[in-house]
């Protein structure tokens, strides 16, 4: 499977994984304001500043660790696949950078003996043209 079809498949998989996550936060939520709302109509001592941390530490405590999880594993995973990419872009773009070198070189020094008169400019012309037409068509 290709990895950006891979990649797709997961973040579609990870994405209703997360909507189903975040409905059931919701109603944890919602209950939990209900009851906020009770208590305040029940003239109850106001719900303490370390009660609502605790209140809501409880409703994300057991999808932070996963939600980690999840992002080192996807992070890890995406990292080792641009590892793998960069090991094989490499060695192909140093090559690509030495012949654009050796190309430009010997573009120079065709250039350049023709402008010496070590070859007449006519025959340097001729060269450079071949020069190019070689190098467009490898």
């Amino acid at each position: 499977m290709p990895l950006k079809a891979m990649a797709l498949s997961e973040l579609a998989s990870r994405c209703t994984r997360l909507e189903k996550e975040l409905a059931a936060t919701r109603k944890e939520l919602a209950r939990a304001r209900s009851a906020l709302q009770k208590r305040k109509v029940d003239n109850s001592p106001s719900l303490s500043t370390n009660a609502a941390v605790d209140a809501l530490s409880a409703v994300l405590k057991h999808q932070l660790p996963q939600a980690l999880l999840e992002a080192r594993s996807e992070a890890v995973t995406r990292i080792a696949a641009l590892e793998k990419h960069l090991a094989r872009e490499e060695p192909r773009a140093f090559m690509s950078e030495t012949s654009a070198q050796g190309f430009r070189h010997e573009v120079w020094s065709t250039a350049h003996a023709g402008l010496q008169g070590w070859l007449s400019q006519e025959e340097a012309l001729r060269d450079l043209c071949h020069l190019v037409e070689v190098e467009e068509g490898g």
